[in-house]
């Protein structure tokens, strides 16, 4: 019954494909009206936005770049914390047990490296564009 079902699907699934290639092969336009209307659209955003893009992009920073350092804050203080309380676990903890919290060790290490890796690819790539 399951493979008569993957067999219907499958054959759904090959019927939509075809006809949304069909139906797009069907509304194609030519290389000039694809053109004109590129050169339109151009047209049309150099008269309405000049010098919006620079103001845009201030604003986006103004909205993205405190919320990329609450994030970072937050994950810092989170790393501290369960270092704190690995730490604390370790000190008391028999031979068995030191070893699984070495474990969580390594996760704590790579998510501390991931937190301000991120960060610093963000800073990066950021001060990158600004600049160009």
């Amino acid at each position: 019954m399951k493979k008569v079902i993957l067999k219907i699907f499958i054959i759904l699934m090959v019927f939509c494909m075809l006809s949304t290639i069909i139906l797009n092969v069907s509304r194609a336009e030519s290389l000039q009206d694809i053109e004109s209307t590129a050169k339109g659209f151009i047209e049309k955003g150099k008269a309405v936005g000049a010098g919006t893009i620079a103001s845009t992009e201030d604003k986006m920073a103004d909205i993205v770049m405190p919320i990329a350092q609450i994030l970072v804050t937050v994950g810092t203080i989170v790393v501290v914390i369960v270092a704190t309380v690995i730490g604390i676990k370790y000190m008391v903890a028999n031979p068995e047990e030191k070893a699984k919290l070495k474990t969580q060790l390594i996760g704590l290490v790579v998510a501390t490296f991931v937190i301000f890796a991120a960060q610093f690819i963000w800073a990066t790539i950021y001060k990158l564009l600004i600049d160009f």
